[in-house]
């Protein structure tokens, strides 16, 4: 089906042929493990040419029938979008009714993926006029790949934000 070279973390970078079988399993398997559901959607800013941003974020999320919100990864935008995310929820009435999955409206996230790097300059890159961990309250599941997150970070991340980052990597690998 393609062929995704490896980031060179488990040795030198090396190319990894991935079948449809392959892809069918790895997404089916991370769907089930880490509970897609349809109501789950995900801002993507990771490079459609690695597993983390192909498989991983796009794969499982068209698979589970979530949505996905393609963006520039700028960490002040992303600090800016998840704190959007709680104002811009729809107060729903019986008079004011609109499906939560209608294509004009930008659905909350739940699931935040990232590098080690983005968390880094997020944490950074602290916005003074925004509640962090109010902001990643409506994040489901956090999780990092494609390298170690350094115990620094993933300590500070957690007082931040309340959430423990899931730590995956090698995924290229292992197909």
């Amino acid at each position: 089906a393609l062929i995704i070279y490896t980031s060179g973390t488990t040795g030198k970078p090396k190319g990894v042929v991935h079948t449809h079988r392959n892809i069918y399993h790895q997404v089916t398997d991370l769907v089930t493990s880490w509970g897609w559901t349809s109501d789950d959607a995900i801002l993507h800013f990771l490079p459609l040419h690695h597993v983390h941003g192909v498989i991983n974020k796009l794969a499982c999320a068209i698979y589970a029938g979530g949505s996905v919100e393609f963006v520039q990864f700028h960490p002040i935008k992303i600090w800016n979008r998840l704190a959007a995310s709680k104002t811009r929820n729809l107060k729903l009435s019986a008079g004011n009714y609109k499906d939560k999955h209608d294509e004009h409206e930008k659905r909350e996230p739940t699931i935040f993926m990232a590098v080690p790097t983005v968390y880094a300059k997020m944490l950074e890159a602290l916005p003074e006029n925004v509640d962090v961990k109010e902001s990643c309250s409506h994040l489901r599941l956090m999780v990092c790949g494609s390298a170690a997150l350094p115990a620094g970070t993933h300590l500070r991340w957690k007082d931040l934000t309340g959430h423990t980052i899931l730590e995956r990597y090698g995924m290229t690998e292992m197909c």
